[in-house]
């Protein structure tokens, strides 16, 4: 038997959709690169925004006319959660549906060939898969977020903030090095927050920084509000922790993120990118931003734009508002035309656009310590990588470097990427410090 498995969303999901494909392997199934002859198939929906679980329905729907008669359909995820049983109403051929923390029932669907149930969340906190093949993997610290910002479905869907045991996530990322992880990025829906009987991020963070054989360790991602001082003197002391840090601004405007329930302010997030640079040299900063809030005026949109040229932020990920059932922003209505969130969706992206490319600039003639991840899909012969900064790196190399930390000269620059020349390859089981 064959299974089809594709995700869609966040890092969350890619990290569930592997949970999956280990359970599937274990009961002796073989991966298939196409559902057309595949006998389970399997999408992992996102419902971040309306367009997301629009695209997740439409994408069913497609597989449910491809797959073969006799093969099972399935859905995970977030749109599930929000759904329920309403989304047999929507994808009439799907058989089976699993919420966030459904992943526990999986086996069960296998053996009895389950069809048509709505299979309820329960804690999978403990789970742990045989996560995929490559340098980089995935670990979830926790789950859930108790922030309720006025526009987020996150916390309908994977429930309130519940902190894994540390002594759980140490032996899951040992386990994880010793299957090959070069780099571990520890994940949360607000992972500064997190917390278990004493156990802070710094805590955890240091703990995992001590395990034999570690290279790098990632993570994401963090309130503003959540972010301590302690957190980031640990990530700047620390060489194996990334100075990289994603902390999402949402907006610029104060009376918008009152309406958005965020809690904190424009100057308080400004002071904590300040504090983040001073105590961290060389960190990078990324974020996510919303217009076209329901409460947005044009003055608020030009005051978004002003803070992002301060904050100057590495890397960001900007979107469109789209209203969610089930949010407090919901009653707000969608009163901004799309096209006036377009405009302002564009001003955002070109100036963005202008400070990544004066940032990647600097970095032109440096030497870069980089984890060699994987071939360059567009360019055969080239590898990639990333480096503590998380910014795409290409380079010449042979495949056998893959998994391996190089020293690479950065030769030029774009919005989006580096390119450059390997200087030397450093010692496997000595993770480099970032130059």
């Amino acid at each position: 038997m064959k299974f089809y498995l594709e995700t869609q969303g966040c890092q969350m999901n890619e990290h569930d959709s592997e949970v999956a494909r280990a359970i599937f392997v274990r009961h002796g199934l073989e991966e298939s690169d196409s559902p057309d002859e595949a006998d389970v198939v399997v999408l992992n929906t996102c419902s971040v925004r309306a367009g997301a679980e629009k695209r997740a329905i439409s994408r069913l729907n497609d597989l449910a006319r491809r797959i073969q008669p006799h093969a099972l359909l399935g859905a995970m995820g977030c749109v599930v959660e929000r759904l329920k049983e309403a989304i047999f109403e929507s994808v009439h051929r799907l058989d089976f549906a699993l919420g966030p923390d459904a992943l526990g029932h999986l086996p069960e669907i296998l053996v009895n060939r389950s069809r048509r149930r709505f299979w309820p969340g329960e804690d999978s906190l403990s789970v742990l898969p045989r996560l995929s093949e490559g340098p980089i993997r995935w670990l979830v610290a926790m789950r859930g977020c108790n922030s309720f910002c006025s526009y987020c479905i996150v916390p309908y869907v994977r429930g309130r903030e519940r902190s894994r045991p540390p002594d759980e996530i140490l032996a899951e990322a040992a386990e994880l090095v010793r299957l090959g992880a070069r780099e571990i990025v520890v994940l949360g829906q607000n992972l500064a927050a997190y917390s278990y009987q004493g156990w802070t991020l710094a805590r955890l963070l240091e703990a995992l920084s001590a395990l034999p054989g570690i290279g790098w360790i990632r993570y994401e991602t963090f309130y503003p509000s959540d972010v301590r001082a302690d957190l980031l003197e640990r990530i700047a002391s620390e060489p194996k922790l990334c100075k990289f840090i994603h902390t999402p601004i949402q907006t610029g405007s104060d009376p918008v993120l009152r309406a958005m329930n965020r809690r904190y302010t424009v100057a308080e997030f400004v002071e904590l990118v300040r504090n983040a640079r001073r105590i961290i040299p060389g960190v990078a900063l990324s974020g996510d931003l919303i217009v076209g809030f329901p409460t947005e005026t044009e003055a608020d949109h030009q005051n978004t734009l002003r803070v992002l040229d301060e904050v100057r932020y590495d890397f960001l990920f900007h979107f469109k508002y789209s209203p969610r059932p089930g949010t407090a922003a919901y009653a707000l209505g969608d009163p901004i035309p799309d096209e006036v969130k377009a405009r302002r969706l564009r001003d955002v992206m070109l100036l963005q656009r202008r400070i990544s490319a004066e940032k990647n600039r600097e970095l032109v003639g440096r030497e870069l310590a980089v984890l060699v991840t994987s071939t360059n899909p567009k360019k055969p012969g080239e590898l990639q990588g990333r480096t503590q900064t998380n910014r795409i790196v290409f380079f010449e190399g042979a495949s056998s470097l893959i998994g391996t930390f190089v020293t690479v000269k950065i030769t030029s620059s774009s919005n989006f990427s580096l390119r450059g020349s390997i200087e030397a390859v450093r010692d496997q089981r000595l993770p480099p410090m970032m130059r």
